[in-house]
């Protein structure tokens, strides 16, 4: 199974800026920081000008060893989709697919996997046990958006980014899939590019923006699904602001052939949904009294441990390391803002399996 991936190219950037606890420059609150090597970056040298030791900006130091995004990486150029998830937990044995779902592999076929109820599709997440399994037989999983008795027709959503993801579901794929998670200053490398930081600036690189949501589709479940949104030229369309019933979109929704890149919500290097869609899942660089995991880029191996977990030297499996980044299909616009850190010290959407995340992982060569 191939991953599409997108390099970020050696250089500096700009990381933060005005948005709630946006990472700061020279201690200015509305200034970005400048990451010029992958140099440690000095305890409180991120906070907001006039804060203390207990304040969320107040980093603990950040070493050498962790990512910064100065030097080059690769991103999976797309959130990880239904499809990809299910492919995932059909190469695993009965118990790591215990792991890695919300219900036990030999519960009856059309159960859902990840969501929050059982038989419902609730956000549109459509992966459902196929094949029911047992302690020597691992379940079979596919795509049922439609939820019917036909698994995997063209409209049962492969391509819409996979929701319910946390933490370890997702860095238990990262090391299977031989990559690994990004940070939140990758994050940024990867939404910013190398072009000075625009304040309240969303993915494509302006401040406009323009809803896209589950509700307003055509050819919808489909590889082909649209936004029926009014494209508005200058405008960036996002995956943002539906209600808590609906759910994320097809994984590069917005991008046609007569799209340019911030009609079509993409990165400075084209990388798609920065901005919107799921949250996207990253190691913090910590706050106020620490809460930096010892993470130092090391790759995943291909597999992970036999019940299901990873097995990575610095892969923290606590949340608390972590912060989600981009918004999602649910949040209000605020949220989609490149700089925004508002869940700094908050791993609500990540701790369990949540509608609004899901994720992607980068390597480096």
């Amino acid at each position: 199974m191939g991953i599409e991936m997108v390099a970020v190219l050696d250089g500096a950037f700009e990381a933060g800026g005005s948005s709630t606890y946006g990472i700061a420059g020279n201690n200015v609150t509305a200034q970005p920081y400048k990451v010029n090597s992958e140099n440690s970056i000095s305890q409180g040298a991120l906070k907001h000008n006039g804060q203390g030791t207990t304040h969320p900006t107040y980093n603990p130091a950040v070493p050498s060893a962790f990512p910064k995004g100065f030097r080059r990486f690769y991103i999976m150029k797309y959130e990880i989709t239904q499809e990809q998830y299910a492919s995932f937990l059909n190469l695993l044995n009965f118990t790591q697919q215990t792991s890695r779902t919300e219900r036990i592999p030999n519960s009856v076929v059309g159960t859902n996997a990840l969501s929050d109820h059982a038989s419902q599709i609730r956000n549109r997440n459509g992966i459902q046990i196929q094949s029911q399994g047992n302690v020597t037989t691992p379940a079979v999983y596919g795509c049922n958006l439609n939820n019917n008795a036909t698994f995997n027709e063209s409209t049962d959503g492969h391509n819409i980014a996979c929701n319910f993801l946390n933490w370890q579901d997702l860095i238990s794929y990262l090391d299977w899939s031989a990559l690994r998670p990004m940070t939140e200053l990758e994050y940024e490398k990867a939404a910013r590019g190398l072009t000075p930081a625009v304040n309240l600036e969303y993915a494509w690189g302006n401040t406009s923006i323009t809803s896209a949501v589950s509700s307003s589709l055509s050819g919808g479940g489909t590889g082909a699904e649209l936004s029926n949104a009014t494209l508005i030229p200058g405008r960036g369309l996002c995956a943002y602001n539906g209600s808590s019933s609906l759910g994320p979109l097809r994984v590069g929704f917005a991008a046609t052939q007569t799209t340019d890149r911030i009609g079509a919500g993409a990165s400075y290097w084209g990388v798609m949904e920065l901005s919107g869609n799921v949250w996207e899942q990253t190691f913090s660089v910590g706050f106020a009294n620490g809460n930096i995991a010892p993470f130092t880029g090391i790759l995943g191996n291909g597999e992970i441990s036999p019940n299901g977990e990873v097995n990575q030297t610095g892969w923290s499996l606590d949340p608390t390391h972590t912060i989600v980044r981009g918004g999602n299909w649910d949040a209000s616009a605020i949220y989609n803002q490149i700089a925004n850190r508002a869940n700094l010290t908050n791993n609500t959407y990540n701790a369990n399996r949540n509608k609004q995340t899901g994720g992607r992982g980068v390597r480096q060569f």
